[in-house]
């Protein structure tokens, strides 16, 4: 249920840079808005890039519907 919860978070926040074009930067100073005290950025570095990638490709695998950052590859 976490890995759902916080991966779906995850993946909305990348698809609105990658799908929608918006930038980087502003979408972080308006999650940080929103979620003052979570910071997606430092919580895929803890869990690492590569299982990162892992998580989504397994939640996409699931859910066709699921957005699986494509910026988890191009950093692997």
């Amino acid at each position: 249920l976490a890995n759902l919860l916080l991966f779906n978070e995850i993946s909305s926040f990348f698809k609105i840079i990658e799908k929608y074009d918006y930038n980087f930067k502003e979408c972080q100073t308006v999650y940080d808005l929103l979620y003052e005290k979570r910071n997606l950025l430092n919580i895929i570095d803890t869990i690492g890039i590569e299982l990162c990638n892992k998580i989504c490709k397994n939640l996409k695998e699931d859910d066709e519907n699921f957005y699986h950052p494509k910026i988890f590859k191009k950093a692997l």
